[in-house]
């Protein structure tokens, strides 16, 4: 027996930005609701989307999700061509867009690959823009992974997810072509692997090595020498253990500031030969900050190389690292396609307000509607904060609320000129950061979710196919009216692995569970020992007997069938009835995050000798902390006198 819901929509608004033009806004989210009742599950899906423009909000590849560090290499590089699809060297035009393949090549894997760490560089720009990167395939997210000025080659680092072919999609918003270097330092899994076991495990920002104050081991208060390389202690400092199993790589963010001079900086473990790749590029007199990932040596020291013609100050920080022994407290990586969380310049995720952050002043904002995970399963967030149209030189800081700003950079800005940085955070278990503004000027800020990281128990998220998401469009531009079409359109997609497969690859069966059986006392009416026999004391006992069938795929549950059995007894009459309801109730999505709220309610009715109990639970299905989306109120009402059980009755 088919039993269907009108669901409410829950509604995320969500809207994307660029740094040097106004693109069309647009609203997307995906919310995955789950229903229990009782022993009883349901799982619905709603969506809302802007039209034929869809954006997952939860995780759009869920996988093994753990980290494969390679030596750093070079993926795409217009200049000579290599990675570019015709393979010749040219520059990608302003506004123009060029698709490159990240997996089976470089230590990548053909499959099985969910994200993959990357470095932009642009090389040498004659006009300034911005760049976006995304899935190839997928709607554009209008989001910046990289600003540059002109004149400045520039650098940044992201966690992209890649298309099911693994291929990235990039575009240059700029106002003249690009020269661009894309390269590569690992890899997210998509499927377990043998000993890929590197979980992402976050720390406070904090500082091990600077040539301006003399922190690290061995201390230096000197600028490094143009082309040439310092050495600097970190596992077993700043939380990082030092043990290089259990920190097999490093997430740092590398600052450059007063050089005298443009160049680069690297940075290697030391049992690296050679200078190494550059991770970020400065010009004179302007600081410059970048995220980079390093593996570690068994020593537990890095270096970092000036590869400038003049001098230059670096300042090195941690942001977590990577565990190879795999630890309780590893999170493993969700990739979602790029998604604005925070736009101060249109008020999205701020509650409207469009005002800039002051000088030295800070934002808190929430990641829970973004991640959808409970504070006991997120690990950490990873973020592109975008500093734009900033009044004067500085940097902004990312921390967690309620603990003191450590007031380490995320990314460095220079006044007018707007740039991206990255981070990986652990929020606060409210879902929140903070934002520091460390600048003699005003700045606004777009933070844009790239993916998070869970516990190896987390939910995961899943990918969801066109019929899928224009059935999901209908509902929205319906109101939510679920008309039968789309309802068999949603039904046909079972989930296995998190991808939707097309259902003539779907091997159905059922499994069938052990009898359970519980019983609940539902009431004694001493009021009515008058009337019977004080032996004869009536009681209303119900009990449930509940049976279920397990309707699954190769490897995912797709469905529940649940026989529940309801027996109504009398103490000395046995059972009265017995009537047996079967439900089944499919899922869209196979993973969702759902909290129960129950409560019984008793109301009581008494005619002479014969009373009447009605019991009602309500059921509250809420998404997450952000407040219930719908009720499921089953009901049993049982009739007993001094004849015992007279008649009973249940539904929802």
């Amino acid at each position: 027996m088919w039993h269907f819901i009108t669901f409410g929509i829950f509604i995320l608004c969500l809207h994307r930005e660029s740094v040097y033009v106004n693109p069309t806004l647009h609203l997307a989210s995906l919310r995955k609701l789950g229903l229990v009742i009782g022993t009883t599950l349901l799982s619905i899906v709603a969506a809302l989307g802007p039209g034929l423009q869809y954006v997952p909000a939860q995780a759009a590849t869920a996988g093994n999700g753990q980290f494969k560090q390679l030596w750093e290499t070079v993926l795409l590089d217009t200049r000579s061509g290599s990675g570019t699809p015709t393979g010749a060297s040219a520059q990608i035009p302003a506004e123009g867009s060029l698709t490159f393949r990240t997996t089976g090549k470089a230590g990548i894997p053909a499959s099985s690959v969910a994200a993959v760490s990357l470095k932009f560089i642009v090389h040498s720009p004659a006009a300034g823009g911005w760049l976006e990167a995304y899935p190839a395939g997928e709607s554009a997210p209008h989001v910046s992974s990289l600003t540059w000025a002109p004149g400045e080659s520039t650098a940044g680092a992201d966690f992209t997810r890649v298309s099911d072919s693994g291929t990235i999609t990039i575009v240059n918003h700029g106002t003249g072509p690009i020269h661009l270097t894309a390269s590569t330092n690992g890899y997210f899994q998509d499927a377990a692997g043998a000993g890929d076991k590197t979980g992402y495990v976050p720390v406070e920002s904090a500082v091990v090595y600077d040539t301006r104050s003399g922190t690290g081991t061995p201390a230096r208060t000197t600028p490094i020498p143009a082309n040439s390389e310092v050495s600097f202690q970190v596992l077993g400092r700043a939380g990082i253990p030092a043990d290089a199993n259990s920190a097999a790589a490093v997430a740092f963010n590398v600052v450059a500031s007063q050089q005298t001079a443009g160049g680069s900086i690297s940075l290697r473990n030391s049992g690296v030969p050679g200078g190494g790749n550059p991770i970020l590029s400065y010009i004179a007199g302007e600081a410059n900050s970048a995220f980079t990932i390093a593996q570690s040596a068994a020593s537990g020291t890095f270096i970092v190389r000036n590869n400038g013609s003049g001098t230059v100050h670096v300042s090195v920080s941690v942001r977590g690292y990577f565990d190879f022994a795999n630890s309780a407290t590893a999170g493993r990586f969700m990739p979602t396609h790029p998604q604005v969380i925070v736009e101060t310049l249109e008020g999205t995720g701020v509650n409207g307000d469009q005002t800039p952050i002051p000088a030295g002043g800070s934002i808190t904002i929430s990641t829970a509607a973004y991640t959808g995970q409970p504070s006991n399963n997120l690990v950490a967030v990873a973020l592109s904060i975008n500093v734009r149209g900033p009044m004067g030189d500085g940097y902004v800081s990312v921390y967690r609320p309620g603990r003191n700003d450590p007031k380490v950079p995320t990314v460095y800005f220079s006044a007018g000129e707007s740039n991206v940085g990255f981070e990986t955070i652990a929020p606060d278990d409210s879902g929140r950061v903070s934002v520091a503004n460390h600048s003699t000027g005003t700045i606004h800020l777009q933070i844009t979710g790239r993916g998070y990281f869970v516990k190896s128990t987390g939910e995961e998220g899943t990918a969801i196919p066109a019929e899928a998401r224009q059935a999901l469009d209908s509902i929205k531009a319906a109101n939510g009216e679920v008309s039968q079409d789309n309802r068999e359109t949603l039904l046909r997609y079972p989930v296995i692995g998190g991808k939707v497969l097309d259902p003539s690859q779907v091997e159905e069966g059922f499994e069938d569970s052990p009898e359970t059986e519980e019983e609940v006392p539902v009431e004694e009416f001493p009021e009515l020992e008058g009337t019977m026999a004080a032996k004869a004391k009536v009681k209303a006992t119900c009990k449930i007997t509940n049976r279920y069938q397990v309707h699954h795929t190769v490897t995912r549950t797709v469905g529940w069938k649940y026989h529940t059995r309801v027996k109504w007894c009398y103490t000395k009459s046995g059972v009265t009835s017995v009537p047996e309801r079967s439900h089944f109730f499919s899922s869209v999505l196979s993973t969702f995050k759902e909290e129960a709220k129950s409560g019984f309610i008793k109301t009581y009715n008494v005619s002479g000798t014969t009373r009447e109990v009605h019991s009602q639970k309500t059921i509250e299905n809420c998404l997450l902390k952000y407040g219930c989306v719908g009720t499921w109120m089953p009901w049993n009402r049982v009739k007993v006198n001094n004849k015992g059980t007279v008649s009973f009755s249940s539904g929802t």
